[in-house]
């Protein structure tokens, strides 16, 4: 586990900047790793260990998708400059420095992956002059061989993350001449299946309680991801030994399901247009001995393998969303406390990651 210990394997993404809420929600959970998907290090709380994001900011212009290359390469991309590099890095040495977010998928840092061998080469070479004890990782991919699907696997407009990491490797040997020198590799794992069934005018998932481990509460699912990852790194002599991290991993939803404001005439891509993501509901009951079961299940197995397949750390997602609310990603999932602030309470999932964490 390259000197990891077993405390600090237990991380968290969060969805607050605030560093009194930060403080709070990591002296709870009992974890000191975290990311809050920016790359301010100014004010981190004592003790903590921040992951600065660098968002790979592509004119809006240009910003195709899914992850198309922009018509002017790199110049595109909104970089840091040296100074501003600089900067960042002398406020934590030795940074876990997080080099875009989902890479292969649209709504998120989507830049093609041949581009983004340049955008990584110029942010390792300008880190490690600046800190020489930094570490530079790869880009996050949402998922591996199934970033997500709907109708069948595969089908959600995502690139799929193999074949993105296939594709920067490629790049970045073709043109440098070399494997590209990742210090951790990345990955975001979610059980991200709608396929469960059509239900009038919802999805309908169906618990594991009933033996039927699918939809969002699949844990196999997220275990198939991260493995693939792995297996296709351990075939690369010169990636075999790099250690991975997930920086997200979670659940988007504990509900019966979801109803979506459209036809059910057809396919869920073809029927739903645009702006109706952003009318996605909640529907049913949350059932948190759902998710409780699927937590356990994804955390034994990571607890079980992590070792031999060197994998560091794993970031929960999140300390906290309205799960309530309709949402564009139709989010009602996993969350550790139930409000937003310093002094919210722990959740049953957030009391589960805790006690694990600190045992």
């Amino acid at each position: 586990m390259n000197g990891v210990t077993s405390d600090e394997r237990y991380a968290v993404a969060m969805a607050t900047r605030a560093p009194d809420a930060q403080e709070y929600f990591l002296s709870e959970l009992g974890v000191k790793w975290f990311l809050d998907f920016g790359d301010d290090l100014s004010n981190i709380p004592p003790g903590a260990n921040k992951v600065p994001l660098v968002a790979m900011a592509v004119a809006p212009a240009e910003k195709l998708a899914p992850p198309s290359c922009p018509p002017s390469g790199i110049a595109a991309v909104n970089l840091l400059s040296p100074q501003a590099i600089r900067e960042k890095v002398a406020q934590q040495s030795g940074s876990y420095w997080y080099l875009g977010g989902e890479t292969n998928v649209p709504a998120q840092d989507a830049l093609c992956a041949t581009v983004y061998a340049e955008v990584f080469d110029y942010y390792v070479e300008e880190i490690k002059l600046a800190d020489p004890t930094a570490k530079v990782m790869s880009a996050s991919v949402l998922n591996w061989d199934i970033p997500c699907t709907f109708g069948t696997p595969g089908d959600c407009g995502v690139q799929p993350g193999a074949s993105w990491v296939e594709e920067f490797i490629d790049a970045y040997v073709g043109k440098y001449g070399r494997q590209p020198p990742v210090d951790v590799w990345l990955i975001d794992a979610y059980p991200l299946d709608w396929r469960n069934s059509w239900n009038g005018q919802f999805f309908e998932f169906t618990s594991p309680a009933a033996s039927v481990p699918s939809g969002m509460t699949n844990y196999q699912f997220v275990v198939d991801q991260i493995q693939g990852m792995r297996e296709f790194l351990d075939n690369i002599p010169e990636q075999k030994d790099v250690p991975m991290w997930v920086v997200e991993v979670g659940s988007h939803s504990g509900w019966d399901g979801y109803t979506f404001p459209c036809s059910v005439s057809g396919t869920y891509l073809n029927d739903c247009q645009g702006t109706v993501l952003g009318e996605l509901k909640p529907m049913g009951e949350y059932h948190w001995d759902w998710m409780e079961q699927y937590l356990i299940g994804l955390l034994d197995w990571l607890e079980t393998n992590s070792a031999a397949m060197n994998i560091e750390r794993w970031f929960f997602f999140t300390t906290y969303m309205d799960i309530n609310a309709p949402s564009s990603q139709g989010f009602g999932g996993t969350i550790l406390f139930d409000g937003p602030d310093a002094e919210a309470d722990l959740t049953r999932l957030g009391t589960l990651y805790r006690d694990r964490a600190r045992r």
